[in-house]
């Protein structure tokens, strides 16, 4: 555990001079700047006045982030994270060192795991920050004498994360098996676009395709379409076991292979 860790806090030393904190930190406040400017700019349209204006607030970041940024941010995350070695050409050097390849495959896996999930709750930090500051723009909003949902908003991000897991899982494992970052990149995008195809055909087929799993879940918990994820065991619903299950195939495929790969 404690090679596990190091390992760990290397990954996270080797991001500090690359672009990848300044990637997760927009990640998680572009979309809520472009919230407040459409709603400073047009005012009172998608949020009554004389009502708690969080839940449709909320509720719009979150259908713009699931829809449009969160499955892409996952994509080019894990290219940039990946490709680090692929850039300095280290990678000989990390598989002559003297533990398991296991420790870099999971340790580099679970980095991603952690700079997803900040991601997510800075953006849940941003939203409620933007909603203040709109509230200082249009008073009439009333943001201030309302309370944020806060049990619901958190419930919702959770939900949001699991579904990002396949997407992960996945693009990590196509990483790790074409070093040139350009190919898991090209496929990741082009898995981005037939999802939302999918999403909109709202077909079938759509519940083993990972890259629609954000997608669904945000319109079952947010728009209360449950159509492709009815709730199952222990409150989530089925995209998001789904998630979690290819989440594990890719990770332990992947493992798999690295363990015997011949490195020359």
């Amino acid at each position: 555990m404690s090679t596990f860790l190091r390992s760990t806090i290397a990954e996270f030393i080797k991001l500090k001079r690359t672009p990848v904190p300044w990637f997760v930190l927009i990640g998680g406040v572009v979309t809520t700047l472009l919230v407040l400017f459409k709603f400073a700019v047009n005012p009172y349209r998608d949020i009554g006045l004389n009502t708690n204006p969080w839940p449709n607030f909320y509720e719009f970041n979150l259908n713009l982030v699931a829809l449009f940024l969160l499955p892409l941010f996952v994509v080019l995350l894990v290219s940039f994270v990946t490709s680090i070695e692929e850039r300095s050409n280290t990678w000989k050097y990390l598989y002559v060192l003297p533990f398991s390849k296991g420790y870099i495959y999971f340790s580099k896996l679970w980095t991603l795991v952690l700079l997803v999930f900040c991601t997510i709750c800075l953006y849940h930090c941003a939203v409620l920050s933007t909603g203040y500051i709109l509230d200082l723009i249009v008073p009439e909003f009333e943001f201030r004498y309302y309370q944020p949902a806060w049990r619901s908003m958190g419930e919702q991000l959770i939900h949001l994360f699991i579904s990002l897991l396949g997407i992960l899982g996945f693009q990590y494992w196509l990483a790790m098996q074409h070093k040139p970052f350009l190919v898991p990149l090209g496929i990741g995008i082009v898995g981005f676009i037939i999802g939302f195809v999918l999403l909109i055909m709202d077909h079938p087929i759509g519940s083993y395709f990972p890259f629609t799993y954000p997608m669904h879940v945000n319109a079952s918990f947010v728009n209360g379409d449950t159509n492709l994820n009815p709730k199952t065991i222990g409150g989530l619903g089925q995209l998001e076991w789904n998630s979690i299950v290819c989440f594990l195939f890719f990770t332990l495929l992947g493992y798999a292979q690295e363990s015997t790969r011949n490195v020359k």
